[in-house]
This record gives structure tokens, sequence and C-alpha cells, in this order.
């Protein structure tokens, strides 16, 4: 099945980027390619379960304000895994988007838990740190009112990390632990920067993935230059590594560029992560950093290099796909590159790692922490290993069959095993 550019209609929406509107054309076009039946594509068009939470508050003004929150779950009785996104502009949309992947990467790890997501529009600037704990709060116990059992959280992204660790300790007070699928997993960079090495490692095959350009300096972007380049620390200390051993042996993958919202930085010889971390310890953003070259966070697409990590919608377009070297990409949230720009990169033999891939990694660690016992690191890295060549298998497997991409084969499989799942509950 040959994968065309976009038609008109799906054009204007990728210009307007309505991330949820864009999720859904993708599905009525796998629909038909698939031949789904109206009532299954019903059932994954629309969530369960939507709830619009408002808590009043005051700002440090003293005016009247609140928090809002927006929930969206497609099946509460069966298990849910939340992605939590706080921000001030977060939307419904956002939300019901998030949730939609998070179901599709559920169903195409095979479990049977089902996807949701949650969003906080909140700016905690505007609040005293009494009041917005307060406010967390209670929207954890509206939570637990919503979803008395059967929630494990993925991932949280937004906000700082006073307001993270907040909730997260609330969120374990008032979550009900009757049961392994009530308690909430807990994510850490390392682990999710290890993931992506292993999918890297794991779509690469054969090829040789020598130097990154990563954008986003820390968390996940720098979890991930460590993870990927851990190969080339052991080389220089003599240490155990966490990268797969196939990038162990090449030596590790070096990260030439990397950007945050200052800029971008720039080392053909490779950065010295050491370095870079300390500087962004001390100064918070990457400009100042005195390890490498400044560039524009707009030239990381367009960097000579073997594997480029992106983390924001909309890098890569029809606009600039031409002026991509890298020959693997990997998205870290939805949209990094365009449905139309996929389609060319895709012609021109660049691999792209769907960020429905790169969302199992949080999926998997959740489940693997909702267990009533502590998972070995050592084990965890073997799932994470196994999992992530068995799905690069899987999906290779059905792209041969569909005669599509990798990137596309692993939606169309997602949206496939869904189905599957829907039809044996009965519809």
């Amino acid at each position: 099945m040959k994968q065309d550019f976009l038609p008109p209609v799906d054009q204007e929406a990728e210009q307007g980027f309505d991330p949820y509107l864009l999720r859904m054309l993708e599905l009525d076009r796998i629909a038909r390619a698939l031949d789904l039946e109206n009532a299954v594509l019903e059932q994954m068009r629309h969530a369960e379960l939507e709830a619009t939470i408002r808590l009043p508050g005051a700002r440090s003004d003293g005016s009247a304000a609140g928090l809002s929150a927006l929930t969206c779950l497609y099946a509460p009785a069966a298990g849910s895994i939340i992605e939590l996104v706080i921000g001030a502009d977060t939307h419904l949309n956002q939300v019901r988007a998030s949730a939609f992947l998070n179901d599709l990467s559920c169903a195409l790890l095979g479990l049977g838990w089902r996807g949701g997501a949650a969003g906080l529009i909140f700016d905690s600037s505007q609040y005293p740190e009494r009041e917005t704990r307060r406010l967390l709060r209670r929207y954890c116990e509206a939570m637990q009112r919503i979803v008395p059992d059967g929630c494990a959280l993925s991932s949280m992204h937004g906000g700082n990390r006073a307001i993270q660790g907040w909730l997260g300790q609330d969120l374990r007070q008032f979550t009900s632990p009757s049961g392994a699928a009530a308690r909430l997993g807990e994510t850490q960079p390392e682990r999710l920067g290890r993931w992506i090495a292993e999918l890297v490692h794991a779509f690469a095959r054969d090829a040789e993935v020598r130097n990154c350009a990563i954008q986003g300096a820390a968390g996940w972007g720098m979890a991930t230059a460590r993870a990927l380049s851990a190969g080339a620390a052991k080389r220089k200390t003599g240490g155990a590594s966490k990268l797969p051993e196939a990038l162990v042996a090449s030596g590790g993958v070096q990260a030439v560029m990397m950007s945050d919202s200052s800029g971008a930085v720039r080392n053909q010889d490779g950065l010295d992560l050491e370095r870079l971390e300390a500087h962004l310890a001390h100064q918070q953003v990457l400009f100042g950093y005195t390890g490498g070259e400044h560039a524009h966070t707009a030239d990381l697409p367009q960097c000579e290099c073997d594997l480029l990590v992106l983390q924001s919608p909309m890098q890569i377009t029809t606009r600039n796909a031409d002026q991509v070297r890298a020959r693997m990409i990997v998205e870290c949230a939805p949209d990094c590159v365009s449905q139309e720009a996929k389609a060319h990169l895709a012609a021109s033999g660049v691999e792209i790692i769907a960020e429905l891939l790169v969302r199992c990694g949080p999926i998997l660690l959740a489940v693997a922490e909702s267990q009533p016992y502590a998972m070995r690191e050592s084990r965890l890295a073997a799932l994470l290993r196994q999992r992530a060549a068995q799905l690069r298998g899987e999906i290779a497997e059905r792209a041969a069959v569909w005669k599509t991409n990798l990137s596309h084969a692993a939606l169309m499989l997602a949206v496939e095993r869904r189905a599957d799942q829907i039809r044996r509950a009965g519809l």
C-alpha cells in the first residue's frame, strides 16, 4: 500500500496543527485501508469518559482565579494509563490526542490496559506556593472520585520539579491502593533515555550510527545523549555501560549538536556532556556554553549527523524536509515531523521512529512499576531491549505486507490490534 502525500484538506489541517484532528484524519485513512467496521471505528474514535474539573483559587495579588483540569479516558473500568500535561496553554484537543496515542501504544504492546490523558490549565507563577499546593491536592482528590482505581501515570510534562513532586506524592495518597493497577508508575529520564537508545539500536540494525543531534538539553534530551554516548564513556573509563551491546561495540553515539529555548551549540568532534551538564546546572540554559560553536535552534534539523532526536511539534515540514541530513529521526513528541514531510523523507530513505513507539517506553515502565514487587534494573533493561527488538520485527513484517514505511506501519499495526481487542470484547 503506497502512502501518498496528504490531500488538500489534510494539508490545511496540518498548517492549523490541531493534534486531535490530525489523529482522526490518520485514523480515517487507516480504517479505510484496513476496512474497519463503523462500530469499531467509533469506539476507537471516542473516549468513554471526558471530564472538566474547575477549582477556585486566589492569585498572589488576591484576585480570584483557579485551576482547570481536563481528563480523557478511553475505558476507566478496564484500567487506564494516563499522561499528565501541565501548562497555561493546555487545551482539550491536546489531551484528547494524547489519550488516543496512549490507547494505541497500549494496543501496540498487547496490553489489556486502555489509554488516557489529563491536562492542567495552570500557570504556577501566578499563585503563592501554599495556594498552588492546595489547588494541586484538591485536584488529586477530584481525580480520586473520577477514577477510584485502575489508574497508572506513565509520564508528567510541564510545571516544575516542585509541582511534579507534590503531584506525585498526592496522587499516591489519593489513588486507591486496592490493587497493583492502582499504583502509579514514575518514569525516570535515565530509563527513558535507555529506551530511546534501544529503539535506535533495534531500528538501525546494521546501519552505522556514530553521531546525533538532540533537541532539548535537559530532561529526556540529556538522558538520551548520555544513554547513546555510554559506549564512549565505557571506553574512556573502563566501567560498565548501559548502552545496547551493538552500540557499545561501535564506541557509542556522540552528541554533536544540542539545542534548547536559548539556542543551540555544535561541536563536530562531540560535545563534552559532563561539562555541558555542569553548565546547565549553573545557568539553566545552553546560552553561554563555551565548549562548542553557537548556532540557531532552527539549524538543528539541518545538522550533519546520523541521528536526529526531536521533542517539539512541526520541526520538519515540507519547507525544510529537503535540508535534512540525518539518516534516522526519533520523534519524542507528536508530529515533530509533519505527515507530508514523513512521506517525503521516507521516499528519500530516512528512517523515522514514530512518537507512538517512543511513548511505549513510559507505558512499559509504568506497567513494570505498578507490579507488587520492584523489578531489578538488569531485568528492566532486558525487558526494554526485548520489547524494542520485538516491536521492530513485528512492524517490519507488516510494513513488507502493506508496502509502506516503518513509521506508518507502526500506526497501522496499533490500530489493527486495538480493533481486534474491541471485537473480542463484543464491540
